[in-house]
């Protein structure tokens, strides 16, 4: 008979949220009332499940997917071409490593007995499909962990993460649940003195290096996979930042009046010589700009017409000078005057440590419209924070949205 593991039933662990239950029941054909509770929603989906083989093999696969989804830690990695695995995965020649590894598995499926798992991470399931991005291998691990509340009791729990290799892209992307009170488990039960402290970093890093140790891909490391993302972050903010028509309109019309500000500058107030002029001129039509963009009624010019706008941004520029700077409330940060005196240097370093924006869903419903996301740039990895329930299509918009840009 088929059941939830305690993980994906208990409310507080948000795997799986009553609307995206609702919308897996309704396109299965099974009836429910809208004002039900989760709890009564689980139970029709268990009993949907128990209706048969196809059905369960139906959730099953659901649960794997949908697990996948919602509040995740996302871990991007550069793969080292040189390495053993790489050359098995783009001469097909991973699959029999994988069969013997998944031998051992009867359910090739997350919703295994507590009982199955234990402390060490194992792999449960693995795709190798063509995606819209091209071909994609997905890897399925879970382990059992123990979380400790303090205002109630430690527990078993399940722990899945995941894994992504985009073969075109020469990328692996990890991700798992960030989580309060994750220890190691031990099969001697929790105790608060000897038990040992995890969190969603360590439980990915793992996986990563399972498939070193086991398929034998690498990774890249040092200061070009840190220069990489940085890069790719300033191009992708300077994509949702460009200046919007009606300022560029508002500058063109004081053209003149700018050439003769910039010239009388350079001759009479530093008396500097042509050499100066490109670099004055980048400063005042910085200046100018910034003061149309902050004195503009409107602040939607700079939402308008974008999948997403920044609410805050650091940078470090080719001296090391640091700077972070934050937009308040939900503003653009394009609408403040803190964006534009830091803007040069990034325009001349070209490198962004990283940002939270906003970004669109591709789906809305009704007043949810729009999400945070946290990306920042680490010592070998990229990283991106999501703290609400995401489908799959908005993560990839926002992982690709990164890797494309330039």
């Amino acid at each position: 008979m088929f059941k939830l593991p305690a993980t994906f039933r208990n409310d507080y662990e948000n795997y799986m949220t009553s609307p995206v239950i609702k919308s897996f029941l309704y396109h299965s054909g099974v009836k429910f009332k809208w004002s039900m509770g989760r709890m009564e929603l689980i139970e029709l989906l268990e009993s949907f499940a128990n209706n048969s083989g196809d059905n369960r093999e139906l959730v099953q696969e659901w649960i794997d997917n949908c697990t996948k989804e919602g509040i995740k830690y996302v871990f991007i990695k550069k793969i080292d071409e040189m390495s053993l695995g790489w050359e098995k995965i783009i001469n097909n020649e991973l699959q029999e490593s994988i069969n013997n590894i998944l031998s051992c598995v009867e359910n090739k499926h997350l919703c295994n007995s507590m009982n199955w798992y234990d402390m060490n991470i194992r792999l449960i399931k693995y795709n190798d499909v063509n995606t819209e991005w091209g071909r994609v291998l997905s890897f399925y691990f879970c382990k059992k962990i123990h979380t400790y509340d303090r205002m109630r009791f430690a527990k078993e729990s399940l722990y899945p993460v995941f894994v992504d290799i985009y073969v075109d892209y020469k990328i692996a992307v990890g991700r798992g649940k960030s989580k309060a009170g994750m220890y190691e488990y031990r099969d001697e039960g929790f105790d608060h003195d000897c038990s040992t402290t995890t969190d969603v970093t360590k439980e990915v890093g793992q996986a990563f290096k399972y498939l070193t140790e086991k398929i034998g891909v690498s990774y890249l490391k040092g200061i070009e996979v840190n220069r990489f993302f940085r890069k790719k972050f300033f191009y992708l903010l300077d994509k949702y930042t460009k200046t919007p028509d009606i300022i560029k309109q508002k500058m063109q019309n004081k053209d003149k009046e700018l050439e003769e500000c910039i010239c009388f500058i350079k001759d009479n107030i530093c008396e500097l010589g042509i050499e100066y002029k490109i670099d004055i001129e980048k400063d005042m039509l910085n200046l100018v700009e910034k003061y149309f963009s902050i004195s503009y009624p409107d602040k939607s010019i700079f939402t308008e017409g974008r999948d997403a706008y920044p609410l805050k941004i650091i940078a470090t520029d080719e001296e090391e000078s640091h700077m972070e700077q934050a937009a308040g409330a939900e503003e653009p940060l394009q609408a403040k005057a803190i964006f534009f005196d830091n803007k040069k240097m990034m325009q001349k370093s070209k490198l962004c440590d990283g940002f939270e924006f906003k970004f669109h869903k591709i789906t809305p419903v009704k007043s949810d419209t729009d999400f945070r996301v946290g990306i920042s740039a680490k010592k070998d990895y990229c990283l991106l924070k999501f703290s609400e329930f995401m489908r799959e299509e908005d993560i990839l918009h926002v992982l690709f949205s990164i890797i494309n840009a330039e």
